[in-house]
C-alpha cells in the first residue's frame, strides 16, 4: 500500500472499503465505497433471520439506491452538491434505519454478529459514506478502480503471472496509459500509437488518472 509511494503523499478523497490499513493515510480525505454496503446488505438480509423478518437492509438498500439517483438528478441540473432539504432527509432516513438496526442486533459477548457490525460501521463512518451526496466529485463505489486493475488479475489467471519484473512494469505502463487516456474521453485506439511516434498524450489541467 505504500511501496507506490501514492498514499503516503495523496491529498484527495480516497475511495475504498473499509479495510482498516487505509485509515493511517492521514493527508487523504476518506470516503467509503457504498457498493460494498449493497452487498453485504443483501447477504445479511438473505442469511439472517431477523434482519430477514424485520425488512431493515432492504430499506437501506433502497434508500442508498434513492441517494445514488437523486446525486445524478441534481447533478444534471448543474450543482455539486445535493440540496439541504435532500441531505435532511437521506441523513434522517440513514440515521433510523441504522437505530433500528443496532436495537435488533443487540451485544453480545465475544464476536458480533456481522449484522451489527454492519450497523455499527453504518453509525461510525456515516460521513464516509455520504460523501458522495455532499460532493458530487466523489463516487458512490470504488468500482472504476477496482475495474481498472481487473486486467492484472486477468493477466496473472491466464499466464500465472509475469516472468520479469521489466515486464511486469512494462504491462502495468500500458495500461495505466490507456486508462488515463480513456478517463479523459480520448480513443485507445489512437492514442498508444501516437505515442510510440514520438507525440505522447500529457495531461493539461484537473486530469484524471488511471
Amino acid at each position: 500500500m505504500t511501496a507506490f509511494g501514492i498514499l503516503p503523499r495523496f491529498t484527495g478523497v480516497a475511495v475504498h472499503d473499509a479495510y482498516s490499513g487505509y485509515d493511517g493515510f492521514t493527508t487523504a480525505t476518506h470516503a467509503l465505497c457504498n457498493t460494498y454496503i449493497l452487498r453485504e446488505a443483501t447477504g445479511i438480509g438473505e442469511f439472517d433471520a431477523l434482519a430477514r423478518t424485520d425488512g431493515w437492509t432492504e430499506h437501506l438498500v433502497n434508500l442508498l439506491g434513492d441517494a445514488h439517483r437523486w446525486v445524478a438528478q441534481w447533478r444534471g441540473q448543474g450543482h455539486t452538491v445535493l440540496p439541504p432539504f435532500k441531505l435532511d432527509d437521506l441523513s434522517a432516513r440513514y440515521d433510523r434505519l441504522v437505530e433500528r438496526a443496532l436495537t435488533l442486533h443487540q451485544p453480545r459477548s465475544g464476536k458480533q454478529t456481522p449484522a451489527r457490525n454492519l450497523a455499527l460501521r453504518l453509525r461510525d463512518r456515516k460521513t464516509e459514506f455520504l460523501r458522495f451526496a455532499t460532493d458530487f466529485t466523489v463516487s458512490f463505489s470504488n468500482n472504476v478502480a477496482e475495474q481498472a486493475v481487473r486486467m492484472v488479475k486477468s493477466k496473472t489467471r491466464a499466464s500465472g503471472g509475469f516472468r520479469t519484473l521489466t515486464g511486469a512494469q512494462t504491462f502495468l505502463a500500458i495500461r495505466g496509459y490507456i486508462s488515463t487516456i480513456r478517463k479523459n474521453g480520448l480513443r485507445a485506439a489512437t492514442e498508444p500509437r501516437n505515442a510510440l511516434l514520438g507525440n505522447p498524450w500529457m495531461p493539461g489541467d484537473c486530469p484524471r488518472f488511471g
